[in-house]
């Protein structure tokens, strides 16, 4: 059984904390920027032949070393910051920075009262994709669209292929996996797609998640009732 020793929580008030955590439900990326690859025509992605460039803003293939980062900064701006144990998360406090992927499964289990979920966490590339002009060559339904799931985005590294996150409860979310190969070798993105963001003031979109970013869904065929109310 996993010991949560190190379970390192921090709970978001979205209507008191300031900079990046003020956008985690929108559409920006680790930096509190908006992501450079915005679209908000819901088939985008799922479409050959369209092209599409992932700016050196993202920060899409980097992720910075423990403590040099944002996830301090974040902490420091939450309403409450919880060490060395657990505390049953509420409802409407959807929104942590989460120290390890297990950890964070963890929370995602809690959120979409699960006994178990799946992590789709976007794959390394096989080359440099930033700057380039990327054309889709295939594209496929990786995650049909879930009336609600957990994302988390990396912040920083946390040791041997492990990192801190921010995660978000997310609802009306699917997941389109995308090929692309500027320089003839295949590589594999993931683009998230919001279609009901009436909390976020914006319209239906999807971007590309960066590497390693983690969607996590409900592994059961049928899933249990979800109050998001």
């Amino acid at each position: 059984m996993f010991k949560f020793t190190s379970l390192l929580l921090a709970v978001t008030a979205l209507d008191q904390a300031d900079g990046w955590a003020t956008n985690v439900r929108g559409p920006a990326n680790k930096d509190g920027l908006d992501y450079s690859t915005i679209q908000n025509d819901l088939d985008f992605y799922k479409t050959i032949g369209n092209t599409f460039e992932i700016s050196p803003l993202d920060d899409f293939e980097f992720t910075p070393a423990h403590g040099y980062g944002v996830a301090k900064k974040l902490r420091a701006e939450t309403e409450a910051y919880f060490a060395g144990g657990l505390r049953k998360l509420k409802k409407e406090d959807p929104h942590a920075v989460i120290d390890g992927f297990e950890n964070a499964k963890w929370w995602a289990r809690e959120q979409l009262g699960s006994v178990e979920v799946r992590g789709n966490k976007a794959p390394v590339t096989n080359e440099n994709m930033v700057g380039r002009e990327l054309e889709i060559i295939t594209s496929e339904q990786l995650v049909e669209e879930q009336d609600a799931l957990v994302a988390c985005h990396v912040l920083e590294h946390l040791g041997e292929d492990d990192f801190i996150y921010a995660c978000h409860l997310a609802k009306h979310v699917g997941v389109v996996e995308v090929t692309v190969a500027p320089y003839g070798l295949p590589s594999t993105l993931y683009a998230a797609c919001h279609d009901d963001i009436e909390d976020m003031d914006a319209e239906p979109f999807c971007h590309i998640l960066s590497i390693h970013d983690t969607m996590f869904t409900v592994e059961t065929t049928e899933k249990e009732a979800i109050d998001l109310s």
